[in-house]
């Protein structure tokens, strides 16, 4: 279905109208308004529901295309952590290998404690991270099991803020760095707050620009979160219901 015809649509109301101001002591005229009204009115729910289907099959499709790469990623990831396991086996390098999966043993971990966040969208979005374009590369460091859902009554906007602040660095991430910029998002709660630290190791396009996307993004939710202290190298915030 055409959607650009909706203009022409109500511009035929024009005839039952103008009828109207020709035969005006007639009641045809009346009559001819109020059923084309009522047709009107059905053909354009018809329309707003197929743009709706088609706005949600969009979206839906972008989802799927989006869980599929973050899928993609991780299988790849996963497969070269395989094949460096299994190339110090094959060189008989036991006690690199054992350090080696050590270390893998701890991104497991993370990956769990990221899974048990009680966030769906926060969740899905550490775990896509990797698949964005962007210069700053990000680290995990939660304290133990943080679930959101159950620690914070406003969880939904808590995990939009996050966002919003990682995207903040990775956007004015400086690309011109040789060294690649580092950012370790720290979570943990304690007597139902939770504490929330970015640190970053790297340079910013603008550090004014940062700090005043960072003070916008804060202040529509001073109710709920404060901030401890407020550096770019070191960002800490506290969630949690203000007395």
């Amino acid at each position: 279905m055409n959607y650009r015809i909706k203009p022409y649509v109500i511009a035929t109301l024009l005839l039952p109208i103008i009828s109207i101001i020709v035969w005006f002591e007639q009641r045809w005229p009346y009559l001819l308004l109020a059923i084309w009204l009522i047709i009107v009115f059905i053909y354009w729910l018809q329309v707003e529901r197929k743009l709706h289907e088609r706005q949600l099959d969009q979206l839906t499709e972008a989802m799927q295309l989006a869980n599929i790469k973050t899928i993609n990623y991780h299988r790849h990831d996963w497969m070269n952590e395989l094949q460096v396991l299994y190339g110090y086996a094959s060189l008989k390098r036991y006690e690199q290998g054992l350090e080696y999966m050590s270390q893998t043993k701890d991104k497991l971990m993370i990956e769990s404690q990221i899974a048990k966040l009680g966030s769906p969208l926060l969740i899905s979005y550490l775990y896509s991270f990797r698949t964005l374009q962007g210069y700053v590369v990000l680290d995990m460091d939660i304290e133990g099991t943080v679930v959101l859902d159950q620690l914070l009554a406003q969880w939904r906007k808590f995990s939009e803020v996050m966002i919003e602040i990682i995207e903040i660095y990775r956007l004015l991430a400086d690309t011109s760095n040789l060294t690649s910029n580092r950012l370790v998002f720290k979570l943990k709660a304690e007597n139902k707050f939770v504490y929330a630290q970015f640190c970053y190791e790297g340079q910013l396009k603008d550090e004014q620009q940062w700090l005043d996307k960072i003070n916008n993004v804060l202040k529509q939710v001073a109710t709920f979160i404060t901030i401890d202290k407020l550096q770019y190298t070191d960002l800490q915030l506290v969630a949690g219901q203000q007395k």
